[in-house]
């Protein structure tokens, strides 16, 4: 059995494996939970033949994070449902990446192939399934181009998939797939080279027919560095300039030419985005950054939960009772919100450390070496996704993507198969191996011992504040567990009973009772306040948690409804600026407080209604 678990035939057939699980959940999530028992049996045999994987202490430990802080994600979620189909997903992700970095040397070129691979799968289910109809960009040549498809493609089921998530997903394979072009092409190997530009062709046509300009964007900034490194290295060789120095010229030249040209084209950064093919919307996007923003405050600790962006957004920070959007656009604030500051750490912990150690390792490969380009090319695509996770998410929101730590496996799968000499060497010295494996043991503990005395210095020096925010947060997560269920309700709360979110209101009194001034525990007890219709406490407690944060849309929507049911129209006027839905809202709320016999309420939402409609004239 050894021989077998240890023959590259094995870790490539359990490499296709996590591959299709990883194409069958990204489409369909919820059978994610029966299909990982498959994953597991290479592992059982891995497992019985005592063969473990070593890939770093630090990076052991963040996944060991990434797995703990997903479970909270499930204790925390609204939707137990959705967050378990997520969590198998990010389950899917650990165990393609944990495969990846187990691949031999001889299985590079392959795996390079795998991965072009499954980009143009994803891009086939893309043309036959998306609805261009309904699509339209910018550029007259996409849009007649996806319709022809539509005319000619066949039936492939349908498959929702988003133009954004194909595009972000197209963008960060497209530097592997470049990278195994060029050396199949330096090398001779016809085959292989018309194999992958084959497949590049598909994907980068695919990408441009996703109209993603923030792929666009990324790949563009990607290959830009690309070259920019190569270009370095050849300089370097020809001079007397060192590396480092020639890197540090070229960036700056590369910094004053790119504010030089922002500064002078016309709409600057907006008015470049405009050259490329889709609709980006940065303004919508920068104000749903900003607000989504405000909800990580209240699940610092654990989260608001696997799959809960969507209500938590529409809650509490729209003040609705609709479903508005599915997750924020923004990788960060996503991995953040759903699995708290610990979990969002350590999955930014395992990507970006997974480019740290191929370029450490990167100048003991071969020069023109596969090993050498696909170094390359994984930095590259990790750029890609840390530039293009600012604008969108295509690994983690929604139901995120296993393939969320595809890159970083791929990495550490390259760095493990470096040309440099073991860390630890056999001797014939007990005296000596004890000392390597010592030493080997210290560097291990280095990461989890120095974060561990650093919370242990937080706890000690911030004690109050600390539990503060611990108390708001268990607070934050029972009152969405309990408000959310069955969302979303499509209609606005009719009971006054507060009995169910008891628990939830003596848990932000105990946040007040350590920090007289937390934003989280004043909204939330407002909001309390609100659907008991006791308006005069809600109006109190809500203007507490304005005067900490007036940036607050939801705690400014909710005050300024406060002050309307409180008969303080003016007030009200004033702090509803910029709520553009307040005027249709007031006009439903007329209507709805009359059903409920509260005709006091609905004569006051229809002053409020001439108030907002005279400001707009």
């Amino acid at each position: 059995m050894q021989q077998i678990v240890n023959h590259r035939w094995f870790t490539l057939a359990d490499l296709i494996l996590v591959f299709s699980y990883g194409a069958v959940v990204m489409f369909r999530p919820q059978i994610g939970g029966w299909l990982i028992v498959i994953l597991l049996i290479p592992w059982g045999f891995r497992l019985a033949t005592g063969r473990f994987i070593h890939t770093g202490a630090p990076l052991n430990f963040a996944l060991a994070l990434i797995l703990i802080t997903a479970g909270i994600g499930i204790w925390a979620a609204y939707d137990r449902q959705a967050a378990w189909e997520k969590f198998w997903i990010i389950i899917g992700a650990i165990v393609i990446f944990a495969t990846l970095i187990n691949q031999p040397k001889a299985n590079l070129g392959v795996l390079a192939g795998l991965v072009g691979l499954l980009g143009v799968i994803i891009a086939i289910i893309f043309l036959f399934n998306n609805d261009w109809t309904t699509q339209s960009t910018d550029f007259v040549l996409i849009d007649r181009a996806g319709k022809w498809i539509m005319a000619h493609r066949l039936s492939f089921g349908k498959i929702n998939i988003r133009p954004n998530f194909v595009g972000g997903i197209l963008a960060i394979i497209i530097p592997i797939t470049t990278a195994y072009a060029a050396h199949s092409l330096t090398v001779g190997d016809k085959t292989k080279a018309f194999f992958s530009i084959a497949i590049g062709i598909v994907v980068i046509l695919s990408l441009f027919l996703t109209s993603s300009r923030a792929a666009w964007m990324a790949l563009i900034l990607g290959l830009v560095a690309w070259i920019f490194w190569r270009t370095s290295q050849y300089l370097a060789g020809k001079t007397i300039l060192s590396l480092t120095v020639i890197i540090i010229l070229i960036f700056s030249a590369v910094i004053f030419l790119s504010v030089w040209i922002i500064a002078s084209y016309p709409g600057g950064v907006i008015g470049l985005t405009e050259l490329l093919p889709g609709i980006y919307g940065w303004e919508n996007r920068s104000d749903l950054r900003v607000n989504a923003s405000k909800l990580i405050g209240d699940y610092p600790f654990t989260g608001g939960g696997l799959q809960s962006f969507p209500g938590l957004y529409s809650q509490y920070i729209m003040v609705t009772p609709y479903f508005l959007l599915s997750y924020s656009h923004n990788f960060y604030l996503d991995v953040i919100l759903e699995q708290g500051f610990i979990g969002g750490l350590a999955i930014l912990v395992v990507i970006i450390g997974g480019a740290a150690v191929a370029i450490k390792r990167y100048s003991n490969h071969r020069i023109g070496s596969l090993s050498r380009l696909l170094t390359e090319a994984v930095v590259v695509s990790t750029l890609i996704i840390l530039l293009h996770g600012i604008a969108d998410d295509p690994l983690y929101g929604e139901f995120g993507s296993p393939l969320l730590l595809l890159i970083p496996g791929i990495a550490l799968a390259i760095a493990k198969n470096d040309s440099s000499p073991p860390a630890l060497n056999d001797t014939n010295s007990d005296g000596e191996s004890s000392n390597a494996v010592s030493g080997f043991i210290s560097k291990k503990l280095i990461f989890p011992v120095s974060l561990m005395i650093m919370l242990l210095i937080l706890v000690i020096g911030y004690q109050r504040p600390l539990l503060s925010n611990w108390y708001a947060n268990l607070g934050a997560v029972e009152m969405s567990r309990n408000e959310l269920q069955n969302w979303p309700h499509n209609k606005w709360n009719e009971n006054p009973d507060i009995s169910s979110l008891k628990g939830a209101q003596k848990l932000f009194n105990q946040s007040l009772d350590f920090s007289p001034n937390h934003r989280t525990a004043w909204h939330r007890l407002g909001l309390i306040s609100m659907q008991r219709r006791d308006f005069e406490s809600a109006q109190a407690e809500l203007e507490n948690a304005f005067l900490i944060d007036p940036e607050h849309r939801g705690i400014r929507k909710s005050l300024g409804y406060a002050y309307v049911w409180g008969d303080r129209l003016d007030q009200a006027n004033q702090i509803l600026i910029g709520i553009n839905e307040a005027k249709s809202e007031m006009e439903v709320y007329t209507w709805w407080w009359n059903e409920n016999d509260r005709l006091d309420l609905s004569s006051q939402a229809n002053d409020m209604v001439e108030i907002l409609v005279s400001k707009q004239q």
